[in-house]
């Protein structure tokens, strides 16, 4: 939910300017002021779904990543089952690891680079990590299918021990974060009046 607020910050300048277009400025400089955020980083999260080539195939060429990605890029990525990867023949031509890795690291940055000025961008917190899972997960079907077929038993036991054991570890404080996120914000189910029950507590 806290995504929307860049954009609530365009529609309520556009209330206030005779102008169709609104200065990017304007917009950086009310979101740190109301909202406390840095605009730039939060709009760097937006490469979670926008995965861009760069450039593909030339730098004169217009590429849509519409027509490799599907919508909500990260939520298919997340959800796909590892073995049978069925969107990575879309993305095999493109480095979506160290995409996510890289993106990753500069919002972790941005997070923690001026707390007191923009603490808003504690909530980058979640794009961080998932990006950081993305990045595990991306490739492993691929790293996996090589050793195997190599017939590679060290190899993939290496697999075993960093990109499987990793990825366990993260997509595990990914959901706990989420869910704690969602229980602290969104309050479902009444638990702001209530006690919770032992399952919420789990």
């Amino acid at each position: 939910m806290y995504s929307l607020l860049p954009g609530l910050i365009l529609y309520g300048e556009h209330g206030y300017t005779p102008n169709h277009v609104v200065s990017l400025d304007t917009i950086k400089t009310t979101f740190g002021a109301i909202c406390g955020g840095d605009l730039d980083a939060w709009m760097e999260a937006c490469k979670l779904d926008h995965i861009l080539p760069s450039p593909y195939p030339s730098p004169s060429s217009s590429v849509d990543s519409k027509l490799y990605f599907p919508p909500n890029t990260s939520k298919w990525i997340l959800w796909m089952d590892p073995i049978y990867a069925f969107l990575s023949p879309q993305y095999g031509m493109f480095d979506l690891e160290k995409h996510y890795l890289e993106l990753s690291n500069n919002l972790k940055q941005a997070m923690t680079a001026d707390e007191n000025k923009y603490p808003l961008n504690k909530y980058l917190e979640f794009p961080v990590l998932l990006a950081y899972v993305l990045s595990l997960k991306v490739n492993l079907r691929k790293k996996l299918e090589e050793a195997y077929k190599a017939g590679d038993l060290v190899k993939l036991q290496e697999l075993y021990d960093t990109d499987l054991t990793l990825l366990c570890k993260n997509t595990k404080k990914l959901w706990k974060l989420h869910r704690d996120n969602w229980l602290g914000r969104a309050k479902p189910f009444g638990c702001e009046t209530g006690k919770k029950t032992e399952w919420m507590n789990k």
